[in-house]
């Protein structure tokens, strides 16, 4: 694994009373990283875990957004599902060409992902819906999301 032309850092130090960030910069650098299936496999999963957070955050911050104004309450917009991340049975991850595929709706203490939350709230309220050639529904137990290709 060959990682090149680091793009800036922002490091943000989180205090007490206030946050501080700094735009760090770096000069072009060249790493060659060799890694075993097992830390591969961590590296993934800290990936993972780290967009997670990220789209926790996004989400957060669209519901400060004036967007949720434009749109009218008969008419809520279809969920985005570019973020899930789709699974086969077995745990590996789904390509486009599956049949079926599923995703966790909770984390391991119960509590709804709030990525997931958008989703689930609009199949509650309207049902399973269609997009990009899949059916996206709910299980009856609600912890997970389930795609069909139509």
């Amino acid at each position: 694994m060959t990682f090149t032309q680091l793009p800036p850092l922002r490091l943000c130090l989180g205090f007490k009373r206030r946050v501080g960030c700094r735009r760090l910069r770096f000069q072009p650098l060249s790493v060659t990283v060799t890694l075993n299936q097992s830390q591969i496999e961590k590296l993934l999963s800290i990936l993972d875990e780290g967009e997670r957070c990220f789209l926790e955050v996004r989400s957060l911050l669209s519901g400060n957004t004036s967007n949720k104004q434009t749109q009218t309450p008969n008419q809520p917009k279809t969920p985005s599902i570019e973020y899930v991340k789709w699974r086969v049975k077995g745990g590996s991850a789904a390509g486009p060409s599956d049949d079926f595929a599923f995703d966790f709706t909770q984390n391991r203490e119960g509590k709804v992902l709030r990525d997931k939350a958008p989703i689930i709230d609009y199949i509650k309220q309207k049902g399973p819906f269609q997009l990009d050639g899949y059916e996206v529904n709910l299980s009856k137990d609600g912890k997970f999301l389930q795609r069909k290709r139509l």
